[in-house]
């Protein structure tokens, strides 16, 4: 074995052997307090030594920069065992395969029981870890948040994180996450679940296990700490946010028990567990209390209360002083709920108190401290006899502080209590039930819960104009109609909605035929449902369930609905995973109905393997339509809830669009009970209270639909001279042109009216220019030849831009993160733009023009913008490294550097310089991290790299229009810059930590690349006066004259004696002033 060294800050050893290249990151020396070694197990390792996977290098950094001393090896050496030794953590990233060896084999041992402490997000490793037991688990896209568990929020694993966290920068990210329904062993440390509404709701995120806990298996012990933790390799750099690596460090930490010896001792085996229901009433109550040696707990330092009574006399404690077991004889008292408290600190006073909830009643619903609960519940509760019998006679409820009138019937020894509140709950209300009640001996007992209701104000509503008319249902024709479709090649438009409405459609087309790609859909295929099957028009009718898997046809079962609760899956149809190769890629699915629903709040939920779209309408393309729930992404097996709310009964029309790109292939459409929570395949015909659905008689929809509006509905910085725009395709019925009238602020138009092929074209100029900043109201009304005949009245608005020059704003799809918001506001309030911002997936060439500027920020995802902007007229400020590139800027994309404060002027007489001197400048405080770029040598370099170890890179650079760039990709030629192209150092988060002189960089950048100068006077503000003896000192920020007036009524401003700024004036008399710019 031989190692290389360098005298660097960063110093690299190479150990090489026969069979594996390992490379070690960090210091080389003494470790620093609290740094540790770790082996980071990854896909793959470059030649240069960094980890193949860009997720795991940005891991890497923050390790090293934490002084972690990083040893990266592939899941796949030979000789992986041979890394284990001298290592003080193990780190698996979710880059590895899972069934890779001997990684695989590792897994199982030695990790799993080793006294090495593992911290892991690779989820199919979980079940060979030994902490869970089932072999699924989730790695969803979409996800933005956490829920943080409440009963270990003081945990160090929680980092002092409570309630939703935010867990990235902007955009969405992948998570890790258990099996579901979980099932992590009983000594398990619960940190947090999936927090996205939405996504992979249920499953839990980060978990552990401590010193001589048991595994999922409640029966294996290990010696050191276990963590698993959300992170995934699939997620781009400089997503997870700063809560995401607080919490990674925690991990990090508390695996290593880093500062073990204070922690507070560990309350653990609780029994019965937290919100347990029906608890045996002779079982008693036990758990344990631990800390690390030399720590101690004396047994006079535990504490239990029980509903507010302190029982700890009762208690029998045994074990060491640093191992404490404890029990509370039974027997517990029948039909009572518990709410109970353990208190337990150690000899030098750190204490920890975990509070938790059981039940010995047969049935409680909604359950104790429940959230999210359907409005329409109802209250339920089944009291059994064991040792006593129940007093029907006594049976009193309140709900919310008043009595109520309770139905109750008793079969046996079982006695059933229901009321159900009238109407709906209030939205997110806190809801109180009382039941008192006595047994036969005349015993008493008072039960008292709460729950909130679920917050439904903010869902979306199903307007009662969505329902269709009386006598279009035919209610014999039960289930969904669906259109189908699957290429040979990958969707070429990737896996979005739009994307799969073209392949649905027909409209990619195969550039060597020059027609459609062919549809391999097999419609001869059989074997469904009763009722099932294709139509002659190639649609399919499913008269049952959606419950969909590719390897149906294999009798293979997955998701929540499976042949292990009597719902076997059901192939998807026409696509086989037996015959003709297997092939089940590129898969696109529209499935049409009317679900017969009615008012209240439904809960829907769509599992999917990829993305999907829920809406409902007037047509399925119809702009005016709902949409209720999507993920407009591919992503593996998840649950997303779709929940919406219904004012009136009625038939309402409903499309879910499915797709599957590539790898497993599932879909599963069910609702969730309001009343029992359970959940119920949407038009199971053996469940009377699911959501019925009847398929409709044609794919085409029954009414006219409009497919477009321009200006688009709550656009904003519209043009002055814009038209109004609408197109309507027919659908059975055709649009009459008579009826059609367009309105703009009450007013009538007249628009010209085209029809061809189906297709009315309707275009209207309003009577003049539209005034800057205005707002304005479109109606539209036309009535179709249906019968009956149909009116249809759609009203939007917009608002037209203002007189101030224009930027395109291209950020990530979603809210803007905290840097974005505070470049957006420095563009408008001090460089005087107006800022149209757009996200990433909806940008496109168009959206340039008018634009003074295109601002590019890092937080897109380069494949969502790539070439968009290449082409057009209009000058370019770019600071996203992966689009430098696909702008011919550099032959390569840019890379980002953490841990940065300073650049280097290379360029001082450039006017983006902003007049610093050649020389390190302090750009960021604190260090963030920087893009740079080694862009075409015809570049004109201002600024570089100040970090003599990554390198002297470019991170400031300009192509003034008309220079050569890279080769255009279509004609070989050198590409010329249509207008100044400008790539810029910031990344993700590092515009809300500009220094004074990083913002000057900023406004020479912008003001240069756009040739605007147009700076906002910041508004004049008075100081608060300062008043000595008989004197107020007057001061005042900003610019402009000082007036003043002896009265408000009437006024008499004129300007004042002095304009000093600040100046002193007797405190005498009254008098007012003001500063006129």
């Amino acid at each position: 074995m031989e190692s290389f060294m360098r005298s660097t800050p960063l110093p690299m050893s190479r150990w090489l052997s026969l069979s594996s290249l390992l490379f070690i990151f960090g210091c080389l020396g003494p470790l620093e307090t609290n740094a540790a070694r770790i082996l980071f197990v990854v896909d793959s390792v470059m030649p240069d030594g960094r980890a193949n996977n860009a997720n795991d290098r940005e891991v890497v950094d923050r390790l090293t920069s934490k002084g972690h001393v990083v040893t990266i090896a592939d899941d796949q050496d030979p000789v992986l065992d041979t890394f284990l030794a001298g290592q003080d953590l193990i780190l698996i990233s979710s880059s590895v395969g899972s069934g890779n060896q001997p990684l695989n084999s590792l897994a199982l041992d030695p990790l799993k029981t080793g006294t090495q402490p593992i911290v892991c997000y690779e989820p199919g490793l979980y079940d060979e870890l030994g902490w869970q037991t089932a072999n699924t688990f989730g790695n969803a896209g979409g996800h933005t948040a956490l829920a943080m568990a409440s009963v270990n929020q003081s945990h160090p694993l929680a980092a002092g994180k409570s309630g939703i966290v935010s867990m990235v920068t902007s955009g969405t990210a992948t998570f890790s996450s258990s099996a579901l329904p979980v099932d992590v062993g009983a000594d398990a440390i619960v940190i947090a679940a999936n927090g996205t509404p939405g996504v992979d709701e249920g499953r839990l995120s980060i978990w552990a296990y401590d010193i001589d806990d048991r595994l999922a298996d409640n029966t294996t012990t290990v010696p050191s700490r276990r963590v698993a933790f959300f992170f995934n390799a699939g997620t781009p750099v400089n997503v997870y946010n700063s809560n995401a690596y607080d919490l990674f460090f925690a991990a990090v930490n508390w695996a290593l028990a880093i500062g073990a010896s204070n922690e507070p001792p560990r309350i653990k085996n609780l029994s019965p567990a937290n919100d347990s229901a029906f608890v045996p009433i002779n079982q008693g109550i036990s758990f344990s209390v631990k800390t690390i040696s030399p720590n101690s707990i004396p047994s006079g330092n535990i504490r239990l209360i029980l509903n507010g009574a302190d029982v700890s006399s009762s208690l029998a404690i045994g074990g060491t002083s640093s191992n404490r077991t404890v029990n509370l004889p039974g027997p517990l008292t029948e039909n009572t709920l518990y709410s109970g408290q353990i208190i337990a600190s150690d000899g030098a006073g750190r204490s920890t108190t975990l509070t938790w909830t059981f039940d010995t009643v047969g049935t409680v619903r909604p359950r104790p401290n429940a959230v999210g609960i359907n409005p329409a519940t109802d209250i339920f509760v089944e009291l059994v006899d064991q040792n006593r019998q129940v007093n029907t006679n006594s049976i009193a409820l309140s709900f919310n502080g008043g009595s109520v009138a309770v139905t109750s019937t008793k079969t046996g020894t079982r006695t059933s209590i229901s009321y159900d509140p009238p109407g709906l709950l209030p939205s997110n209300s806190t809801n109180e039930v009382r039941l008192v009640f006595s047994d036969t001996l005349g015993a008493s007992y008072t039960n008292t819960w709460r729950f909130v209701v679920l917050d439904y104000l903010a869902l979306p509503v199903l307007p009662p104009v969505f329902k269709v008319l009386p006598g279009t249902v035919d209610l014999n024709r039960k289930g969904f109609l669906l259109k189908l479709r699957q290429m040979e090649v990958a969707r070429p438009g990737g896996g979005n909605v739009d994307s799969v409405r073209r392949q649905l459609d027909d409209l990619y087309i195969d550039p060597n035929t020059l027609l459609p790609y062919a549809d391999l859909i097999d419609r001869t295929q059989t074997g469904f449902e009763p009722g099932s099957g294709f139509n002659p028009d190639g649609t399919f009718t499913e008269a049952g369930v959606i419950n969909y898997n590719q390897d149906g046809e294999s009798a293979i079962s997955v998701g929540n609905f499976t042949d292990a609760n009597g719902f076997a899956d059901e192939p998807i149809p026409g696509i086989h995973s037996t015959v003709n190769g297997g092939f089940t890629d590129n898969i696109a699915m529209q499935a049409l109905t009317y679900h017969d629903l009615k008012v209240g709040v439904y809960q829907l939920v769509v599992r999917s393997d990829d993305g999907f779209r829920a809406s409902s309408g007037p047509g399925p393309q119809d702009v005016f339509s709902q949409i209720l729930g999507e993920v407009n992404a591919d992503r593996a097996a998840a649950n997303t809830r779709v929940s919406f709310v219904v004012q009136e009964d009625g038939f309402y029309p409903f499309e879910l669009i499915y797709w599957e790109t590539a790898g497993g292939a599932e879909l599963e459409f069910y609702s969730i009970d309001a009343i029992t929570a359970a959940n119920i395949l949407i038009n199971d015909p053996t469940n009377a209270n699911g959501v019925k659905a009847y398929r409709p008689a044609s794919i085409t929809p029954p009414r006219p639909y409009v497919r477009s509006i321009n200006p688009a509905s709550r656009a904003t910085s519209v043009a002055t001279n814009t038209t109004i725009d609408v197109v309507i395709v027919d659908g059975v019925a055709r649009v009459l042109t008579n009826s059609i009238q367009l309105m703009l602020n009450g007013a009538m138009l007249t628009p010209s009216i085209t029809q061809t092929s189906g297709v009315t074209t309707i275009s209207a100029a309003p009577p003049g220019v539209l005034p800057f900043l205005s707002s304005n109201n479109v109606t539209l009304v036309f009535s179709d030849n249906g019968s009956p005949s149909l009116t249809r009245t759609n009203a939007w608005s917009f608002t037209v831009e203002s007189s101030l020059p224009k930027v395109l704003f291209v950020v990530a799809t979603g809210a803007l993160n905290a840097s974005d918001t505070a470049a957006r506001a420095r563009l408008e309030s001090v460089l005087g733009f107006e800022v149209v911002a757009v996200g990433d997936t909806a940008s496109q060439t168009a959206d340039a023009n008018r634009k003074a500027l295109i601002v590019i920020s890092s937080t897109v995802d380069s494949g969502n913008v790539n070439t968009k902007f290449r082409d057009v007229a209009v000058p370019i400020l770019n600071w996203e490294p992966g689009i430098e590139d696909d702008l011919l800027a550099a032959p390569l994309a840019g890379v980002t550097a953490a841990n940065q404060t300073q650049i280097e002027i290379a360029d001082a007489t450039h006017p983006l310089a902003a007049g610093f001197p050649a020389g390190p400048l302090t750009v960021l405080n604190p260090a963030q991290s920087v893009n740079y770029t080694d862009p075409n040598a015809n570049a004109i370099v201002v600024a570089r790299l100040a970090d003599p170890t990554i390198g002297n890179s470019p991170v400031l650079f300009v192509f003034p229009k008309g220079t050569a760039m890279e080769p255009d990709p279509t004609t070989g030629a050198p590409f010329k810059a249509p207008e100044k192209r400008v790539g810029f150092f910031l990344n993700n988060d590092t515009f809300a930590n500009l220094t004074a002189a990083g913002l000057k960089l900023f406004d020479a950048a912008v003001q240069w690349t756009s040739g605007i100068t147009n700076t906002v006077s910041l508004q004049p503000k008075f100081d608060p006066p300062v008043l000595s003896g008989n004197q107020v000192t007057l001061s005042w920020s900003g610019t402009g004259n000082l007036e003043q007036t002896d009265s408000l009524s009437p006024a008499n401003w004129g300007p004042a004696p002095s304009q000093a700024n600040p100046q002193t004036v007797p405190a005498s008399g009254t008098r007012f002033y003001r500063i006129r710019q």
